[in-house]
């Protein structure tokens, strides 16, 4: 889904630190919050290149 939302012109990369704690989290909840975080970074990026 994240690809749909990125387009195929973006990389997505991701970097975890080693020594992380666990965290009780709902799923659905979580997904939505990163498919925001990408839509929010994606679509200023878009506006730039289609208007000029």
């Amino acid at each position: 889904m994240l690809r749909r939302i990125l387009g195929e012109d973006v990389i997505l990369n991701h970097k975890l630190e080693e020594e992380l704690w666990g965290v009780e989290a709902d799923r659905g909840q979580l997904e939505q919050v990163i498919m925001s975080l990408c839509f929010n970074v994606v679509t200023p990026c878009l506006r730039v290149v289609r208007s000029t």
